[in-house]
């Protein structure tokens, strides 16, 4: 596979199911009645799975997670910020946004397994914020 994020296809699946984490807040938010929350934590799933099946450095796949994410953070961080969990929500965003550098630090080095290690880490991180962000009764727009 030419250009390829990892080498070894188990860390490969092993992401590829990590991204499914996303649709844990993504169902919360639908039962709380934030349905373009939860839709949009969907279409990061749906764009993060579709990377993940065969993931490469140069494609429009990464490129369109990446754009998908980053927008969906920043519409979290600036329309959430009257939940009431707000705070606990920044800490495990910048403690995922670490891990996410860290991820690239070692996927430079060539350190796969902890590189992925660090990436799955910031799905479980950034995804434990937004399930807390949601359930810091915001009323949504």
């Amino acid at each position: 596979m030419e250009n390829c994020v990892y080498p070894d296809k188990k860390l490969c699946k092993q992401l590829f199911y990590s991204s499914l984490i996303t649709s844990i807040p993504g169902i919360y938010a639908l039962k709380k009645g934030y349905y373009f929350e939860g839709y949009m934590s969907f279409f990061i799933v749906f764009t993060s799975l579709n990377f993940w099946k065969n993931p490469r450095f140069f494609s429009w796949e990464r490129s369109l997670d990446k754009i998908v994410v980053i927008l969906a953070l920043i519409y979290l961080f600036f329309f959430f910020t009257q939940s009431k969990f707000v705070k606990h929500f920044h800490k495990f965003l910048i403690f995922g946004i670490i891990c996410y550098f860290l991820s690239n630090y070692y996927l430079k080095k060539k350190e796969w397994t902890i590189s992925a290690n660090l990436h799955m880490l910031m799905h479980i991180s950034i995804n434990i914020g937004i399930f807390l962000l949601y359930a810091g009764h915001y009323k949504p727009f």
